[in-house]
């Protein structure tokens, strides 16, 4: 070993220990950094479970009526990309006339759709990151009167309120329902 050693020139050496020594700089001070997501919910300690609620009058005065209900969402302080809402209701006493979106802070809409042989409104939704925080109308939705009968309109289990944890997670716990007395007009 030692005679291979006085048969490498000095120049060889002080040359590979100065590659080296750029090799180690470089590694440690100038390597593309991988990207890190941030979790803001992480951040700001929010534990918060996200909600979605339905507004809607108690009664509607006749049959042939169209009222409004609005969908809203509070996220109580976390942050949410996405949200997807199924609302329920009995096809037989009421039916989809429109719904709008025009307050909601979603940006992209995959599907905003309504079935009123299978009374559903379906809406999926998001927004860029870091997404969104605070109280917002998703959507307002406009239903016809068909029957003079007390009928729920409700959040389905499968709705979903999805964080910005990079992971989905989805917030929603609670799934709110109301109901609607549609009375005899005169």
């Amino acid at each position: 070993m030692a005679q291979l050693a006085k048969k490498i020139p000095k120049k060889f050496v002080i040359i590979a220990a100065i590659i080296l020594s750029v090799v180690i700089l470089y590694l440690v001070f100038f390597r593309p950094n991988p990207i890190v997501r941030v979790n803001w919910n992480k951040i700001i300690a929010q534990d918060g479970v996200s909600a979605l609620s339905i507004e809607a009058p108690e009664e509607v005065g006749s049959v042939g009526k169209i009222f409004t209900v609005t969908i809203k969402l509070d996220t109580q302080g976390s942050l949410v990309n996405a949200v997807e809402s199924i609302i329920d209701f009995d096809p037989k006493v009421l039916e989809v006339v429109t719904t709008n979106t025009e307050e909601s802070f979603c940006k992209f809409y995959p599907e905003n759709t309504f079935d009123n042989s299978n009374g559903e409104v379906r809406l999926s939704c998001g927004a860029p990151y870091p997404g969104f925080r605070g109280t917002n109308s998703i959507e307002t939705i406009q239903f016809l009167t068909k029957a003079i009968k007390s009928t729920d309109i409700g959040i389905n289990k499968q709705s979903m309120v999805l964080s910005n944890d990079g992971k989905g997670t989805n917030l929603l716990k609670d799934f709110d329902s109301v109901s609607v007395k549609i009375k005899a007009g005169l």
